[in-house]
């Protein structure tokens, strides 16, 4: 998994399964914090692999970066 944006309450993710699905994504980061939305982006009807999480604030976005690069 591999985020793209930083300093921010949304962060784009990439490289997901294609199987991921947006209640996945959520349970994936609550632990990390308060997720007002995810989303898996499509193509059509196929997952393009990447998915879209908004925290609630920026340092819950900050930790969820964290702990996908360690």
């Amino acid at each position: 998994m591999v985020n793209l944006l930083k300093k921010n309450e949304v962060n784009a993710w990439m490289k997901l399964p294609w199987s991921t699905a947006n209640e996945d994504l959520v349970e994936l980061f609550e632990t990390t914090g308060n997720v007002e939305i995810a989303e898996i982006l499509f193509d059509g009807s196929r997952s393009k692999g990447s998915g879209v999480v908004q925290f609630s604030q920026t340092a819950e976005a900050e930790t969820a970066i964290g702990k996908s690069s360690s």
